[in-house]
């Protein structure tokens, strides 16, 4: 079965980035609204909903915290328990790896043995494929947007920027949502600073800012993909804004909200943090948007911390990064890929051939073979077949060595 592109052209962006920072009684409740905006994102979907699972701190176990209506079906909820069952071995390559990608996607990368129980989950929840958009609100806690599918998805380089982005901004709502909000700033609608303490981004910058989410949030602009690029989603590797509603007044809260980060003591925090979302594979541009902080300055703090940690270069020091963080990825140094050999690896995983890959991504034969042939070059591999299988077995020495 050929896979088909999901992701529209126009859909509720500004909806659901607005939903992820909206306030709420409990995680259900703030979920709700971000599930319905997401149903425009995903429109073909058969279902759509939020689950949290949380692990141990040796990863030797799993538990569920959080699931939406629908996951309480009876048969779903029993096929969630049983692969959480499964502990770490069956579910870390869908949670440790990039923000965004697909079941068979990650299906085609964990043991044999796991399969099965895969399959049986896919068979109870009666789906074929899904889309994951994972986040990492702290250390061992993880939160899933997803929606599944009867036939097999495809994403290519653009929906997964997109999805990217929004998996930027639930991390963070969900961040600020584990402990009470810390309000340093206050910007009115029209961008006038009315409160602001001295550790608050600087006055200028928040004006600015909020003029860019004012633009995005415009009835011409919301529904555009491109108006996510105006709402960043930290400003200053640190702080969230968010829209309040009082009185009658539409204000602007800068919340405190700066990412859980590990103690390497050679590290700044805020080198830590540019770390963090570079292991996960993404781009200068995304960590920067994801911090709200220049690509230079995303540059500058991985040079920075290269010089600390002794790496030669940033795919040694984002590889070394993504071993600390327990990233199945980091194996195959999936850093020194560009996006679109990200994107053939995902294809190749699953057995397509070039001509099929060529179809997906219109391009022609010859690009793709000459890509597949990069893509061997970088990582060391001596065929298709021989790239594929290195890659299942990093991710399955990665989680063994977590369980």
């Amino acid at each position: 079965m050929t896979p088909k592109a999901v992701i529209p052209t126009r859909a509720r962006w500004i909806d659901l980035v607005e939903a992820v920072h909206a306030p709420a009684a409990d995680d259900l409740a703030w979920s709700e609204p971000i599930i319905e905006a997401a149903r425009s994102i995903f429109p073909s979907a058969s279902r759509v909903g939020v689950y949290s699972l949380e692990y141990s701190p040796d990863f030797s176990s799993v538990r569920q915290m959080l699931s939406t209506p629908y996951s309480m079906d009876s048969v779903l909820n029993n096929a969630m328990s049983a692969a959480c069952a499964g502990g770490a071995r069956a579910w870390a390559p869908f949670h440790f790896g990039a923000p965004v990608t697909t079941h068979l996607e990650v299906a085609t990368r964990v043991d044999p043995d796991v399969l099965d129980l895969l399959g049986t989950f896919r068979r109870s929840a009666d789906f074929i494929d899904g889309i994951g958009i994972v986040t990492h609100p702290a250390p061992g806690a993880i939160t899933v947007l997803h929606a599944v599918y009867d036939h097999p998805v495809a994403l290519g380089a653009y929906e997964r920027r997109l999805l990217t982005r929004i998996a930027l901004h639930l991390e963070n709502g969900q961040r600020v949502r584990r402990r009470p909000e810390s309000v340093i700033a206050e910007v009115t609608a029209s961008g006038r600073v009315i409160h602001r303490e001295a550790d608050a981004p600087p006055e200028t910058l928040l004006e600015a800012r909020v003029a860019r989410v004012r633009e995005a949030r415009t009835r011409r602009r919301r529904t555009s993909g491109d108006a996510l690029e105006l709402w960043s989603a930290l400003v200053c590797g640190r702080a969230s804004l968010a829209p309040r509603v009082a009185g009658n007044e539409l204000c602007y809260l800068v919340l405190d909200n700066p990412p859980a980060t590990h103690a390497l003591r050679a590290l700044s925090p805020s080198e830590i943090a540019v770390l963090s979302l570079a292991s996960r594979g993404l781009s200068t541009k995304l960590v920067a948007y994801g911090l709200g902080i220049t690509p230079s300055t995303v540059s500058a703090r991985l040079a920075s911390a290269a010089a600390k940690v002794g790496s030669l270069s940033r795919s040694d020091l984002v590889r070394t990064a993504a071993l600390l963080a327990g990233d199945p990825r980091a194996e195959l140094a999936v850093d020194a890929l560009t996006v679109a050999e990200r994107d053939i690896l995902a294809l190749l995983q699953r057995g397509l051939s070039n001509a099929q890959i060529a179809r997906l991504r219109s391009r022609s034969v010859r690009t793709i073979a000459n890509q597949v042939a990069s893509l061997l070059r970088k990582t060391g591999s001596a065929s298709r077949r021989a790239l594929v299988v290195r890659s299942e077995r990093a991710v399955a020495s990665a989680v063994g060595a977590e369980g």
